[in-house]
């Protein structure tokens, strides 16, 4: 079934962590700082500076057992952050691996090495990811289609650095992945999030004009639009009614 990791309230169901190599990864929830790919609070930080002794110990995040029998082309992707802040590390990996056999034995699919995505907001503090900093990674699950496996996500430090995100892990088919957009705007919020029924939004525009919201569900599909008429350059608010949607993920 699809499977989605954002860490708002803590880990996602049907998963956990494996820190007995590397305990100091962990889900960080920001009140004023927003550590999350959609400019939510949450996300899940591997430390990396070299005081933390962690260069070259792994974290693991345990996902299963994933049910894909239900994909024509099954995929696991997820977004990360990371930052140097300028120690002059080697840069972390983050690698996917599967089990078919309960865990007993793992196929690594594939390692990333990532790329600096930012920097601390400031200097010497922990670096705080922007939503539009995010890189996405989709790694295929095609050689597992119709089975039911478990999937590790290990995220490895280097030798030194600041620190790592990831966030938004999700399993689904391979162009409903590529087709997800980051919630990059700091300037919009929906409140609560997670909804039930109706949830207040605001927001701020550059410019007057009508600004449509678009809902879509796990399988791209359009299932909630509806567009407000601005005629101002100002913050905006005002309301969305989904209580006509089933409970999901959208």
């Amino acid at each position: 079934t699809n499977f989605l990791g954002t860490f708002e309230g803590g880990l996602p169901a049907n998963s956990a962590l494996d820190l007995s190599t590397n305990p100091n990864v962990k889900v960080i929830t920001g009140t004023t700082v927003k550590y999350g790919v959609y400019n939510s609070p949450s996300s899940l930080l591997f430390y990396l500076h070299n005081s933390w002794n962690v260069a070259g110990k792994p974290g693991h995040l345990l996902i299963g057992e994933a049910d894909l029998t239900s994909f024509n082309d099954p995929a696991v992707g997820y977004y990360y952050a990371y930052s140097d802040a300028s120690y002059g590390g080697t840069a972390p990996t983050i690698g996917i691996s599967v089990s078919t056999d309960c865990g007993a034995n793992w196929t690594p699919l594939g390692t990333t090495t990532c790329k600096e995505t930012g920097q601390p907001t400031t200097a010497g503090n922990l670096y705080d990811p922007k939503a539009g900093e995010y890189q996405q990674v989709i790694t295929s699950l095609s050689a597992y289609k119709g089975k039911s496996v478990l999937i590790k996500v290990s995220g490895t430090p280097g030798t030194h650095g600041n620190a790592m995100y990831i966030d938004d892990i999700r399993i689904n088919n391979a162009n409903v992945l590529s087709t997800t957009k980051i919630y990059n705007n700091p300037h919009v919020n929906l409140y609560p999030n997670p909804v039930n029924g109706v949830t207040e939004l605001s927001y701020e525009l550059a410019q007057p004009g009508s600004v449509t919201f678009n809902v879509y569900n796990m399988l791209n599909q359009l299932v909630y639009s509806k567009t407000i008429d601005n005629q101002s350059v100002c913050a905006h608010a005002g309301t969305l009614n989904f209580s006509d949607l089933n409970s999901g993920v959208y």
